[in-house]
């Protein structure tokens, strides 16, 4: 037995010599991509960026939701929260390799939104109804325009008076996933060295980010206004209020939906805003963002204004579209009042009702605003009236 574990023993140490007399070799093989977070909890509106770990060089990544309605993500991969709900965020490695292409599955992402509730260390409960009336600095202007009428020449070119020119631009919409239009007025002079206040004129039901420019004078109504010292240096921008989520071919032919214009919010503040504020040398001040339209437009300005109002110190809304209610049209309490409000329509239009209504709705929820008729049906005859009372009075 001695002899055995004697033997034994030396071959053991006549291992560990001749081991040691080579270094210890470590693998070389890359690690493979994967995901640094795996669950994700957000508050509707609430964003956050999917973090990939060992990205590789020359590889992209792909990202797709199985809910796009609760949490849509980005091409790079940004998800936003819309609605109470889950989702799973599908990631995808995609590369080539020996001449393939490869598209690897490098795991999901689990999104649960919740909704925003108050806190109440910062919302102070009311002590009786209605909610206390917000305050804001300035005073906004409150009450009927009785001074509405313009004068007759205001959407016709004038002699002497330089006018802005449009731009078309294409931006890509993180929401429709594909390319959209606008059409960007710049005020005459336009320069890079000064910041310009902005506002996002938008159109009606059935109509297309070319509609104001084609039917508007638009440039005259406004570059008048400048060239008289009765309005401020803007830039107008005219978007594409359809927005169809997850957008295929065929699809802009298709019948228009409510939902793909209240859908707008988030391609505004998604994709569009990033885009103007990226290119044109604006202001991203509160005190310097409008927003205004005509008809579904002029409801969408309505609903976004003041879901936004952290973002849009001047709504305008001419001949207003239903679909909006009491609460729509309200401030919570600690949120800021809007600067200025106005609501307008014709006498003899059939939507007139809707107008009244949110007229009645903003007096009830002690919102100052300014309101009033004209004669006049659904067109642009008011339409172009509002304009012109409206830009005449905002950023200042």
């Amino acid at each position: 037995m001695k002899k055995i574990l004697k033997k034994y023993c030396s071959v053991i140490m006549i291992l560990v010599m001749v081991m040691s007399m080579f270094p210890p070799v470590y693998s070389t093989a890359a690690k493979n991509a994967g995901l640094k977070k795996k669950t994700v909890t957000l508050k509707i509106g609430g964003k956050s960026k999917i973090k990939i770990k060992n990205k590789k060089k020359k590889r992209t990544y792909k990202f797709k939701s199985n809910k796009p309605k609760i949490a849509s993500v980005s091409k790079s991969g940004t998800i936003t929260a819309k609605k109470k709900g889950k989702a799973v965020i599908t990631v995808r490695e995609v590369y080539r390799k020996n001449g393939r292409k490869t598209n690897k599955r490098i795991g999901t992402v689990k999104v649960s939104v919740k909704t925003k509730q108050p806190s109440p260390t910062n919302r102070p409960l009311p002590t009786n109804p209605p909610s206390p009336t917000p305050t804001a600095v300035p005073t906004p202007p409150n009450g009927t325009i009785t001074d509405w009428k313009t004068p007759f020449d205001y959407i016709f070119p004038l002699p002497g008076i330089s006018y802005g020119v449009f731009k078309e631009e294409s931006y890509f919409s993180n929401f429709t996933q594909s390319t959209k239009k606008c059409n960007v007025l710049l005020p005459a002079n336009y320069t890079e060295n000064k910041k310009y206040p902005v506002l996002y004129l938008l159109h009606g039901y059935n109509q297309a980010y070319d509609t104001w420019v084609r039917d508007g004078q638009i440039d005259y109504i406004i570059g008048n206004l400048i060239a008289k010292g009765d309005a401020k240096e803007m830039i107008v921008v005219i978007p594409d209020v359809r927005t169809i989520e997850n957008e295929q071919e065929g699809d802009a032919a298709s019948p228009h939906t409510i939902e793909e214009y209240d859908n707008f919010i988030y391609d505004l503040e998604g994709s569009l805003m990033p885009f103007i504020e990226g290119h044109y040398s604006v202001s991203t001040k509160r005190a310097d963002t409008a927003i205004a339209g005509l008809s579904m437009g002029g409801k969408e300005s309505l609903l976004i204004g003041f879901r936004k109002l952290n973002r849009f110190g001047y709504i305008g809304a001419f001949s207003s579209a239903p679909g909006l209610g009491s609460r729509d049209l309200s401030v919570k309490a600690g949120e800021e009042l809007p600067r200025l409000v106005l609501v307008c329509v014709g006498t003899e239009d059939d939507l007139i009702g809707f107008s009244e209504q949110y007229h009645q709705n903003l007096t009830d929820n002690n919102i100052p605003h300014l309101w009033y008729t004209m004669p006049g049906g659904h067109d642009y005859s008011v339409w172009k009236n509002g304009l012109y009372n409206f830009a005449k009075r905002i950023f200042k």
